[in-house]
Order: structure tokens, then sequence, then C-alpha cells
């Protein structure tokens, strides 16, 4: 078969790909901003943190990487609204649970992200909380889920799939 005709037919099928899993997962809700978003910034303790930023485009590329596992730090109502699809819930303000700890000594890399622009208070500490538990190769999403959903990149809404183990 020529060239040309293996390449319509790769891009025919994963097209037909992108409208299943369109039909099957439907559009994912956008983050709506309301008066009690825990937006947040960098802090001067934490600015010179030893965290490396990780830009939206490169953390898109890792999304089919099963050694990285995405973590979302916000508060659990914030999540269900709308993540990373496949993120893993760990809202910064609580303790980690033992199962999500094994889930993410598993991993290869962490990415921990937000709801702000810029850097996000909570994301450096869960960060450090991690890479003080000895996991290694830990980054935080340049500019969190604002800039991920302005790329179009793929974002889900609901519970967390991936969670073992509920947070009080």
């Amino acid at each position: 078969m020529p060239l040309p005709q293996q390449l319509l037919r790769i891009c025919t099928a994963a097209l037909a790909l992108g409208v299943v899993l369109l039909v099957t997962r439907g559009v994912p809700k956008p983050v709506q901003a309301s008066g009690d978003t825990h937006m947040c910034s960098t802090t001067p303790s934490l600015a010179d943190t030893n965290t490396p930023w990780i830009e939206a485009s490169e953390a898109r590329g890792l999304l089919i990487d099963p050694g990285t596992v995405f973590v979302d730090c916000r508060p659990t109502d914030q999540f269900q609204t709308g993540h990373i699809s496949g993120a893993l819930s760990l809202p910064s303000d609580r303790d980690l649970p033992p199962a999500a700890l094994a889930q993410l000594r598993g991993a290869q890399t962490i990415i921990a992200y937000c709801d702000a622009r810029g850097g996000c208070e909570s994301s450096h500490r869960l960060a450090a909380r991690l890479r003080e538990l000895g996991l290694a190769d830990v980054r935080i999403l340049k500019d969190g889920l604002p800039a991920w959903l302005a790329a179009g990149y793929p974002a889900e809404s609901g519970p967390c799939r991936l969670c073992l183990e509920s947070s009080p």
C-alpha cells in the first residue's frame, strides 16, 4: 500500500479514536473562579525552592507516561469541578494518606499543580513534603491548571479515579 494511503488510514483511525474518547468521556468542564477559590501565589520564602518548574507543553508529553503522576493539591471540591485527566487529589492542607504515598513511591516523576498562575504556595508546600519523604523527581506545573486548560490539554471532572484511600 502506498505511503499516502497508509498515512490517511492512520489519521482516520486517530480521528475516530479521538471522537470515541470525546463521546465516552465528554467535554471537560472548565474550572469556574468563584469568591471562595483558593488562589495562591509564591511567597519569598518559597521562591528559591529547589523544586523545578515544568512547562505545560512538556508536562503534556508526560501525561501518557505510566511513570508520571500528576498531583492536584487544591481542595477536593475544586478537584471534582475540574482537573488534569488522571490526576491524583492530594490537598496540601491534609495529611498524606499511606495509600497515596505508596502510589507516589512507584512514580518516576511527580508533577504537582494548583490553580494559580506564576506560582502556588500549596504546590511548593506539597512538593517540599514529597521531597522530604525521599521522592526525588518532583516538579511544579508552571502557571498551574489555568495554563493547562488554556492550552486545551486533557481535563476531566468528578471524583478522583486513582485515589485508593479517601482523605479525612
